[in-house]
């Protein structure tokens, strides 16, 4: 499968889908399906670029045949993505281009993929590239072996009381097997701190370093690593929107189908249905926390809490799509209806 990796501009915008079926009774309440057990997302990028990067971003779109082809691309934590690889394809079958003096040009393209289940465990990719050594290590393209005594670590990568999920995998141990620590805390409360082979820990984070120690007289090698934050999915719906906002009464009423001089008309409910459009500007954290939030709910599917000036509404989402503007730095924004449910 091909892979896509030109680079594009730092403000982008992408989303993340879900598809429910909602069918409201005479009376407010409702009954509500989730159709789609993953999420699909949406990427909307932008590329400025030289006369020869334009030919080379033809020359791809010409061997997908547009939307036909599947590729790789991999949403790099460079552009505050998850670091994983999405199988996509191009959102359209037409390439459209602004071309602009001095042979530059900007190229629209949207890349579509289902999401394979990461967001559904509530699990988000950190840097894995950026790891140190020392001692007696050797690094090839596909693994670290080690011999006696070393160090393999990152700093800085953990925040303090925070919950990580750590996946690993090791082969040709010899001796005792390396052990995980953060900082010079030993985790030995973690089952798994010792490990052999693949392993999967999760722990909350007493200091900012991640740490690999192995001891004299052992052997082996560190074929994969990946960690993880986890955002576990809490109850109430506790982020701050900005101040201005739009409110809104809704109520039901049955009428004629055909209008008629007598028109007739029934109220069906006495309260109203109060509904929200909010926007919320967040930090990297914040936003990964939110979108964890808005797939534990599956877009519409699922109510949650939320206390709105001084009261405690069970509301739901009132969209199945998150739209996210991606800022530099990691920000983002997000702009989304929230919608009362009638117990």
């Amino acid at each position: 499968m091909e892979q896509f990796n030109f680079p594009f501009c730092e403000e982008y915008s992408h989303s993340l889908e879900f598809k429910t079926s909602v069918v409201r009774r005479s009376d407010g309440s409702e009954q509500r399906q989730a159709l789609w057990m993953c999420p699909k997302r949406t990427f909307s990028l932008n590329f400025e670029a030289t006369e020869a990067m334009k030919t080379s971003l033809e020359a791809f779109f010409r061997q997908q045949k547009g939307d036909f082809e599947q590729f790789l691309w991999r949403w790099d934590e460079s552009y505050f993505g998850d670091n994983h690889d999405y199988a996509c394809f191009l959102g359209s079958s037409k390439l459209s281009r602004q071309i602009l003096p001095h042979a530059y040009s900007k190229t629209p393209l949207t890349l579509i993929a289902i999401d394979d289940g990461n967001f559904l465990r509530g699990r988000y990719f950190l840097d894995n590239k950026f790891w140190s050594f020392v001692g007696n290590v050797e690094i090839s393209s596909k693994k670290a072996s080690y011999q006696g005594v070393s160090r393999l670590f990152q700093s800085g990568v953990l925040t303090l009381g925070r919950t990580y999920r750590l996946k690993v995998k090791t082969q040709d141990i010899q001796g005792l097997p390396p052990v995980l620590s953060s900082q010079t805390a030993i985790l030995d409360e973690i089952d798994g701190s010792f490990f052999e082979g693949d392993k999967t820990v999760e722990f909350v984070a007493v200091g900012a370093d991640l740490v690999f120690e192995t001891s004299a007289n052992t052997s082996g090698s560190f074929c994969e690593i990946a960690l993880f934050e986890v955002f576990n999915s809490q109850a109430v719906f506790d982020f701050q929107h900005n101040i201005e906002h739009q409110s809104e009464l809704i109520f039901s009423t049955l009428t004629d189908e055909v209008f008629t001089f007598q028109n007739s008309r029934q109220n069906l409910v006495e309260t109203p249905l109060r509904r929200w459009v909010l926007t919320f500007e967040l930090t990297p954290f914040d936003a990964k926390r939110f979108e964890a939030f808005f797939v534990s709910k599956r877009g519409r599917y699922k109510a949650f809490t939320w206390i709105y000036e001084g009261e405690e509404i069970s509301v739901r989402f009132d969209t199945d799509k998150l739209d996210q503007k991606q800022y530099q730095l990691g920000y983002r924004e997000v702009k989304i209806p929230i919608i009362e449910v009638l117990q």
